[in-house]
């Protein structure tokens, strides 16, 4: 599965439907079929714990929570499949590779999703199942050559 994430946040604008904080993501099948979709305009009561009554940018936020809020909504499609994740904001996608953010409400957020990720089965890694079924070939990787690549075998000009 591939899952397209974003968030937003906007000034407030009395006459338009999607300023503010807003939230969308779209899941697709592995041949790019449309599955589901959700998108939101987010209450001040949600964006103000985020902000601690102050801040008023709130992107990174916006940005972090889609991916939890697709665990959640569609738990029943992604139980114990290999999903693929797009997030278009560098900060966003480092947080979750990483797991961790340095702010305390972001790192909740990480916290629920990757507590929801281990309860659902998913990953990303170690899955050729599907390779395979489609004939492609899985080539070995030498210990030799990895251990030239990362320089801790003889030091070699080039790797053949």
């Amino acid at each position: 599965m591939h899952l397209f994430l974003d968030g937003a946040c906007t000034p407030k604008d009395e006459h338009g439907a999607w300023s503010g904080t807003s939230i969308g993501g779209v899941l697709c099948d592995n041949d790019g079929n449309f599955l589901h979709f959700f998108g939101e305009v987010l209450s001040d009561e949600i964006t103000r714990c985020w902000s601690g009554g102050s801040r008023e940018q709130l992107v990174y936020e916006a940005k972090i929570i889609p991916y939890a809020v697709a665990l959640h909504v569609w738990r029943i499609y992604l139980e114990g499949c290999c999903l693929y994740v797009y997030i278009d904001n560098e900060a966003s996608r480092l947080a979750w590779i990483a797991g961790t953010a340095d702010r305390e409400i972001v790192q909740r957020m990480i916290h629920h999703a990757l507590c929801l990720e281990s309860d659902l089965g998913l990953s990303s890694r170690g899955k050729f199942d599907f390779l395979m079924s489609h004939h492609g070939a899985r080539d070995d990787v030498y210990h030799d050559v990895l251990l030239r690549l990362s320089q801790c075998g003889s030091m070699v000009a080039e790797v053949p």
